[in-house]
């Protein structure tokens, strides 16, 4: 899990955050995946394997190409390894109140959210496996 809380630490270092400073970080090219009008959608190609058994099996990173609105990251389809909100706890102190997903999904999470270095980080748990992690956002501050 060390290999992780040390990712989530680096992203939330890089405000607001470039590709290149992505890359650095996940130590993984990161690739134009599709666009809009108004986002360019980023991602990997092969999950990331990361130190205790965790795997991410998508990163998505959002930028927006015209508004002023700072770009976002989603490290989703956490697996392997179990993370629990007690080892999150330990590491990062209090995760704040829950917010439950809309729908009762299988998929649907229900977050908790905190700050670290200014940047609004959310863990998600799924419905489906409610013990273990499933995914982490992060939303960067004004650029």
């Amino acid at each position: 899990m060390h290999a992780l809380f040390s990712l989530i630490e680096a992203l939330t270092t890089i405000q607001p955050g470039t590709a290149q400073q992505l890359e650095e970080a996940l130590q993984a090219q990161i690739v134009l995946k599709k666009e809009n009008d108004y986002y360019r959608f980023w991602g990997i190609n092969d999950p990331l394997e990361l130190g205790n058994g965790v795997r991410i099996n998508r990163v998505n990173y959002a930028t927006p190409k015209k508004d002023p609105k700072p770009p976002s990251i989603t490290l989703d389809d956490i697996s392997g390894t179990c993370i629990s909100r007690e080892a999150l706890r330990e590491k990062f102190g209090h995760l704040g109140f829950p917010y439950p997903p809309n729908n009762p999904a299988p998929r649907a999470r229900t977050t908790w959210r905190i700050e670290i270095n200014g940047i609004e980080v959310g863990f998600g748990f799924r419905n489906d496996n409610p013990d273990c992690l499933s995914s982490i956002g992060m939303r960067f501050s004004r650029m």
